[in-house]
């Protein structure tokens, strides 16, 4: 016996959202651990990080083509569209971003004093950007069920 499970556009927009976020949150821990890799002057597994990066960034890109075709292709409220649109495109560059980062950190060697000096802000900001993502995937698993929530 099979199970017929229908969605309504909506919980496949915020699933596909979701799905994105939890993509951003790994790239961010790869991108974590490139630098960690920095700091200790190992650039071997550089390209490695990146093309774990690229890969999620690749996901998300077609996940944010789905979304966006969902949400253009099917009947939606004008101020739900634009937002979904915008959410969708917001998550995208969040990611865009970190792959930029991370082929920085991949493109040259960096100075090691530069690193020493740098560490303690990059950590810093690592750590914001890390919590940031948390919440965003918080954010985006309550939106269908909990709006309240989600606005908290």
């Amino acid at each position: 016996m099979f199970k017929l499970r229908f969605n309504n556009k909506e919980e496949v927009v915020f699933e596909r959202l979701t799905y994105t976020a939890e993509l951003i949150e790994e790239a961010i821990k790869v991108l974590q651990g490139e630098m960690d890799q920095v700091r200790k002057g190992n650039y071997d597994q550089i390209p490695s990080h990146l093309v774990k990066i690229k890969m999620l960034h690749e996901k998300a890109e077609m996940l944010r083509e789905e979304i966006l075709s969902t949400l253009y292709g099917e009947a939606f409220l004008p101020d739900f569209k634009e937002s979904m649109v915008m959410l969708t495109q917001a998550l995208f560059n969040t990611l865009s971003a970190v792959k930029d980062a991370s082929r920085a950190l991949g493109s040259r060697k960096i100075d090691i004093k530069c690193v020493s000096i740098l560490s303690e802000m990059l950590n810093t900001y690592l750590a914001l950007v890390s919590e940031a993502a948390a919440k965003t995937h918080e954010l985006t698993r309550y939106l269908n069920n909990d709006m309240e929530a989600a606005l908290k």
